[in-house]
């Protein structure tokens, strides 16, 4: 058995979709001979949701190591509440570059001072966001020589692809630096991939894809209860924030609010400021339910006792972005109104699996049209979804690409 430091900001008991990907690599690594050692911020001092249900996941004999960190989010809450919201932004990518949490990696280097001396590290994998913890890998391949893959959960540079030009080109170089210095790339999508070969020059065969997934584990205790004359139920599972909102559902709510009755559509995670103000301008409070940020077990349950599951990406520019939900919703066994780029990575996902329509944000006439066909026509709906195809994004299937990867750099290493 190899054994490998996995750096990341967001762990258990830290919750939300960000932890996902990191903790099922954790749970199921060592089947594929590799022995997971963590380096984490303490949880108790990050300002974040929390999920205590994940420690549970998590095999009782990893070792987690834990540094401190002072975590500014403590002090933006407060700049928030007195509504200083550019001086977050000034803070947060200008003077602290290219995140705040960049301050915690003087902590953190003390703390692998400590892993490398007491664990025989084989290979070193780092996650982002926050993307300033990549800086950690080239420290790291210079002071012990170990190989070091990155992996980006969320892509950097391309994210500030509209913002002023001065500010995209720093981040292009910092996330160029990263890349060059790299290892190996673990990008999470296919066009992300080809953007890092095209646009950074990267090599081809220097970066491998491994998407979100699915953990079939968590769908096997379900609990669903079954209730009689009950509404039909449209949910959207997950955090909106900034341009991440329901803009195109709920303007093409407005335009069939008078037609609908008896459905109901969650969103189970919250809504923005911005788009409760605009479910109270547009009166759709009667079709509305939010409910707060709970557990990933209980979102689960909440996805098997909908009729239909809702994705939302509002701006077509984002044919590079995959939601997290978007891999548990295609085993939830609910069909999925994908109001997504139609030509992205995300609607070829739901496309291949045949687990949804797709419509473009845009279409704000096309998405009222189709929730109204749901309604009316919710228990004939076709639905036939490629199981074979679904399980390409199994977490126990991703984790055993990311150790063949492994594999391929150790051997390199040694040749």
């Amino acid at each position: 058995m190899k054994k490998v430091l996995i750096i990341t900001y967001y762990f258990p008991p830290l919750g939300g979709a960000g932890v996902q990907r990191t903790l099922k690599f954790v749970k199921y690594l060592s089947e594929f001979h590799y022995i997971p050692v963590i380096l984490t911020p303490n949880p108790k001092l990050v300002r974040y949701v929390s999920d205590y249900d994940l420690i549970k996941e998590i095999p009782s004999r990893t070792k987690i190591y834990k540094s401190f960190i002072i975590d500014l989010n403590w002090f933006f809450k407060i700049l928030y509440g007195l509504k200083l919201i550019k001086i977050v932004n000034y803070i947060n990518g200008t003077l602290l570059f290219p995140d705040y949490q960049i301050q915690w990696l003087p902590f953190a280097k003390l703390k692998i001072k400590k892993i490398m001396k007491k664990e025989k590290i084989d290979i070193v994998y780092i996650t982002s966001p926050p993307h300033s913890i990549h800086l950690l890998g080239k420290w790291i391949k210079n002071k012990y020589q170990v190989p070091v893959i990155v992996d980006f959960r969320d892509p950097l540079t391309f994210n500030y692809e509209k913002k002023k030009t001065d500010f995209f080109n720093k981040c292009f170089d910092f996330e160029k630096g990263i890349l060059v210095n790299a290892d190996y790339v673990i990008a999470n999508t296919a066009i992300n991939k080809q953007k890092y070969v095209e646009k950074f020059h990267i090599p081809e065969n220097k970066i491998s894809v491994v998407t979100n997934g699915f953990d079939q584990n968590d769908f096997e205790n379900i609990k669903i209860e079954k209730v009689e004359d009950r509404k039909i139920i449209f949910s959207h599972i997950g955090r909106f924030y900034s341009d991440y909102n329901a803009y195109p559902l709920l303007h093409a709510l407005s335009k069939i609010k008078c037609k609908i009755n008896n459905v109901e559509f969650r969103f189970i995670g919250g809504l923005t400021y911005q788009d409760k103000k605009i479910v109270q301008k547009l009166k759709l409070d009667n079709v509305i339910k939010i409910i707060d940020y709970c557990s990933h077990s209980r979102t689960l349950e909440y996805s098997r006792t909908s009729d239909f599951l809702i994705l939302i990406l509002a701006n077509e520019n984002w044919d590079y972005w995959i939601p997290g939900k978007t891999f548990e919703y295609i085993n939830s066994g609910r069909k999925i109104l994908a109001i997504v780029p139609q030509n992205g990575c995300c609607a070829e996902i739901i496309r291949n699996t045949r687990t949804g329509e797709i419509v473009s944000p845009d279409k704000i006439d096309k998405i009222a049209e189709l929730i109204l066909y749901y309604i009316e026509n919710y228990q004939k709906v076709k639905f036939d979804p490629d199981f074979e195809e679904i399980q390409k994004y199994e977490r126990r299937y991703l984790t055993k690409k990311l150790a063949l990867v492994f594999d391929k750099i150790l051997k390199n290493n040694r040749s």
